[in-house]
């Protein structure tokens, strides 16, 4: 193809191919009707909301309410009840440090949760290589994904944030987690994606 060309290309999903493998989508709390498409049935969609599992290898499956937030993990044969929820802080408006890209200084202790009316659509996809839900909430498109993997990528579930707060002034957005996991005040997070830290 030459600089700046345009080229066409269309995909056939009708072969009989058994290498060719369509995900399975399910889309919860609408009514939206969607056209047939040749190739592409397996597509659910539903007006209400209800409790869901992915899974994509035997030892590993998550679990979701009817928010389409993650509610438990199940490791092996022990399972793991997991709330997640986001909240919200303002910021400090006294002292001479305000919050920024490496400081955290809320306005009260404790914060507000996310309003949520239970009514966001919920999307679903699963097939042969992840499995993968994603809703959107205020400021934050939020994605859960298993992969069938037997590297490291299928070792746990992924948990993807695409946030944006630019419509806000003074507003710090958290994801939070409560387990039953008893690690006192050790926890380890990610640091910039580079290594693990140990905080206490």
């Amino acid at each position: 193809m030459h600089e700046l060309a345009i080229k066409i290309k269309l995909l056939d999903f009708s072969s009989s191919n058994r290498e060719v493998y369509l995900a399975n989508v399910t889309i919860f709390n609408t009514d939206i009707s969607f056209p047939s498409i040749p190739g592409f049935s397996h597509l659910t969609i539903m007006s209400h909301s209800q409790e869901f599992s992915i899974s994509q290898r035997p030892n590993l499956s998550a679990s979701f309410g009817k928010s389409g937030l993650l509610k438990a993990l199940r490791v092996d044969n022990t399972m793991f009840p997991v709330h997640l929820d986001f909240v919200k802080y303002g910021t400090r408006s006294s002292g001479k440090d305000r919050s920024g890209a490496y400081l955290f200084l809320p306005d009260k202790s404790e914060p507000d949760v996310v309003f949520m009316d239970g009514r966001a659509i919920i999307h679903l996809v699963s097939g042969p290589i992840l499995s993968k839900v994603f809703i959107e909430l205020p400021y934050v498109r939020h994605t859960c994904t298993l992969f069938n993997s037997p590297g490291s990528d299928g070792l746990g579930l992924h948990i993807l944030n695409e946030v944006d707060i630019t419509e806000t002034q003074n507003y710090e957005l958290a994801m939070r987690f409560n387990t039953d996991i008893a690690s006192g005040n050790q926890f380890f997070t990610d640091l910039n994606g580079l290594n693990v830290s140990i905080l206490m």
